[in-house]
């Protein structure tokens, strides 16, 4: 309706092109972040979108890779871009690629702690991220975060053999987790007693 009243209105188009991908309706979707894209051409996050739709809808992650750069191009600061491109690259077998575009994100951005999440994942890491990701232990994270490098540090730390302080990061990574969720052992007995 709103594109009946205002056709140019770039946002609109961008929103039903983010209804299309859900919906996994490609073309619908390809064509309506593009024309986001011509009324609009410095739309970095309808070039990620339109990037999303090649990779998640279509497999296909070259034409994937060309949006992310777009976006690139067009708010170099945008870190989301460079986790998606990573991710396409890391989805064709392309790992070193991936793995640049990631250390290139850093030299963006070296507090995100999803990028040396991803590094992590795909076990690209070097002992300065992690004394830099063990550093953002303090930091004001959320807890799923939190969660996250707990159990990231616990991973590479097992890797390494060093099983003690694996240990200390999976236990404190189960007791962050367990905080998020309220769990009292006499209210489930009754609903268990219940059934």
């Amino acid at each position: 309706k709103v594109l009946t009243i205002k056709p140019d209105f770039a946002d609109a188009w961008y929103n039903i092109g983010t209804t299309y991908i859900v919906s996994e309706n490609s073309q619908k979707a390809i064509e309506a972040f593009n024309k986001a894209i011509e009324l609009k051409p410095d739309y970095f996050r309808a070039h990620i979108k339109l990037g999303k739709c090649y990779s998640l809808l279509l497999n296909d992650s070259q034409s994937a890779i060309r949006e992310y750069d777009r976006a690139i191009e067009i708010n170099p600061r945008f870190i989301p871009a460079y986790l998606h491109k990573a991710d396409a690259y890391n989805a064709i077998g392309q790992f070193d690629k991936g793995e640049e575009t990631l250390r290139h994100a850093l030299e963006v951005d070296d507090t995100s702690i999803d990028i040396y999440l991803k590094l992590i994942i795909g076990k690209k890491y070097n002992d300065a991220d992690v004394r830099k990701i063990q550093a953002t232990l303090d930091d004001n994270l959320d807890n799923k975060q939190m969660v996250d490098i707990c159990f990231s540090l616990g991973n590479i730390f097992n890797d390494k053999k060093d099983y003690a302080t694996a240990f200390k990061y999976y236990q404190q990574g189960n007791q962050l987790h367990r905080n998020t969720f309220h769990y009292d052992s006499g209210e489930f007995s009754e609903y268990v007693s219940q059934l």
